[in-house]
């Protein structure tokens, strides 16, 4: 499938992937894409049943009982994925994935779209606060 961006460019989806990492091309159903920007889909959606894809900037509520937010990237590690803080790729948040993303992320954007916005992005999560009303 094809998603159109607000500047004109396009985001595409498919399964069949051809990367050729010598010239740095690649491929996705026969289309050419940005190198950089592949990113694989980790098979876990958001709170909002949205597809989730390495690269993906989640904003995540701190576990069951606090109100707390935080801004974090889809990262690959070889075979498996981890939750990392986008500007410090060295530092891996060490709850599962899983549990964060499907009960309490949103996904608001990707680090190849949103790179420059994500100091911004953090200072919005994290001002985040709410609570159960009695």
């Amino acid at each position: 499938s094809i998603e159109p961006l607000a500047n004109g460019e396009k985001w595409i989806f498919g399964s069949d992937l051809y990367m050729n990492y010598e010239d740095k091309k690649a491929y996705i159903n026969d289309i050419p894409v940005h190198f950089d920007t592949v990113g694989q889909f980790i098979a876990y959606s958001d709170k909002n049943k949205k597809e989730i894809y390495e690269g993906d900037l989640i904003d995540i509520q701190n576990g069951g009982f606090s109100s707390e937010h935080f801004l974090a990237q889809v990262h690959r590690h070889g075979a498996s994925f981890s939750l990392v803080e986008p500007d410090a790729h060295n530092t891996i948040i060490t709850e599962t994935v899983q549990y964060f993303i499907n009960r309490t992320g949103t996904v608001i954007g990707n680090i190849h779209e949103h790179k420059r916005d994500i100091s911004e992005l953090k200072r919005k999560v994290e001002g985040k606060y709410g609570c159960k009303h009695n």
